[in-house]
């Protein structure tokens, strides 16, 4: 019998573009004074999207928005947050992300410097979208958009073509499985270390 190399085959993930895989992106709006309007908002700003691709909450401001306005831009759970407008040629903080999750009920919308995705479920899961954007290649996308400007604005259209590999969804969930207990295991140590 002949000794047969198996050859396993292998699939490539087929590649898309960022905007292709979502349902909708927006940016925000700032809204006015909290005294002069009823319609009352935490306004989530950049300087509330942390290093560590986290939101800040709690500082987030009330601005008055009007009510036909705030609708359209109340955030999800799932929202992928991030930052079109900031930073300098030296700290580019544009493209930093953050991945929404709703607060006991508190209504949150994003301020004007704010890009938002909602991914479509039936073509990613969002996380997992949010974890390919949190990679150094996506930094170093943002950066190639931003470079040669002197403020380090994000292009949106141009954002929107960042390619993506996108596995089959089992394949995403197993993946968003994994990195979620990285960073859960990252955070019980962190808390050790600080203790």
């Amino acid at each position: 019998m002949k000794n047969e190399k198996l050859q396993v085959k292998k699939q490539p993930w087929p590649t898309k573009k960022l905007g292709e895989v979502l349902e909708k992106y927006f940016s925000g709006v700032w809204g006015t004074s909290p005294s002069e309007g009823k319609n009352l908002v935490k306004v989530i700003r950049v300087s509330d999207i942390k290093e560590d691709s986290s939101i800040s909450y709690k500082k987030a401001p009330l601005r008055a928005v009007p009510l036909k306005n705030s609708e359209k831009y109340i955030l999800q759970t799932n929202d992928i947050v991030v930052v079109k407008s900031s930073g300098s040629k030296n700290r580019v903080i544009s493209g930093r992300t953050a991945y929404f999750e709703e607060q006991s009920g508190q209504v949150f919308i994003p301020s004007n410097f704010l890009l938002v995705l909602r991914v479509s479920k039936e073509k990613a899961i969002p996380k997992f979208i949010w974890y390919i954007l949190l990679t150094d290649l996506a930094k170093e996308y943002v950066k190639s958009i931003v470079e040669g400007t002197t403020y380090p604005n994000l292009k949106t259209q141009q954002y929107l073509d960042f390619p993506i590999h996108l596995p089959p969804l089992p394949e995403q969930k197993k993946i968003v499985y994994i990195l979620d207990s990285i960073q859960e295991a990252v955070k019980v140590q962190d808390k050790i270390i600080e203790k």
